[in-house]
């Protein structure tokens, strides 16, 4: 759970700094869905689909 926040703390950063980057983050995510338990992939997918 600590580390799944990291990376969203990270990856919202990036966001704001290069826009680009929300790709590589959704990518981090995906990789802690399948190496973690659920949670970080509901983050995934709620990531991913946001419109």
């Amino acid at each position: 759970m600590i580390a799944s926040s990291v990376v969203i703390a990270v990856g919202t950063i990036a966001n704001v700094l290069f826009p680009p980057a929300i790709v590589l983050t959704a990518a981090m995510l995906g990789g802690l869905a399948q190496a973690s338990a659920p949670e970080p992939r509901v983050v995934y997918v709620t990531t991913r689909y946001r419109p």
